[in-house]
């Protein structure tokens, strides 16, 4: 169940990157195909941190509120940092004067936050 948990996240963060691709109108090139991977290398452990810290949580107290309560604020907190971190180094590719890896430094950049939010709202929602 927490496998097909992540990749129903993880398969929506992707489509969300290509549709923000499509948003800002750029096209498909060899530094944004890297995107999809990306989006599949962050986002796979934000579901693994989240629903691990959920299942050891129910274990202890059985009450699932404040389980999901407790994942949000413990492990929420950890993986903002660190994506936030994440996306803040991609976003340095902003400061290029290649249009490529600026272009791919925005995208990257927003759909790695993108997938935190997913992951955030998609478990809880799952599990609740």
């Amino acid at each position: 169940r927490a496998t097909v948990i992540s990749m129903i996240t993880v398969i929506v963060g992707v489509m969300w990157a290509f549709g923000v691709l499509g948003l800002l109108h750029y096209e498909i090139t060899v530094l944004t195909a890297i995107i999809p991977p990306l989006i599949i290398v962050i986002g796979i452990p934000n579901c693994i941190f989240l629903i691990n810290k959920y299942q050891q949580e129910i274990k202890k107290h059985g009450n699932q509120a404040k389980s999901l309560q407790r994942v949000i604020t413990k492990v929420g907190n950890a993986t903002l940092l660190t994506n936030l971190t994440t996306a803040s180094g991609f976003a340095t590719f902003i400061l290029t004067e290649s249009t490529l890896l600026t272009e791919f430094g925005i995208v990257a950049s927003i759909n790695i936050i993108l997938i935190f939010i997913l992951s955030l709202l998609i478990i809880p929602i799952i599990y609740s």
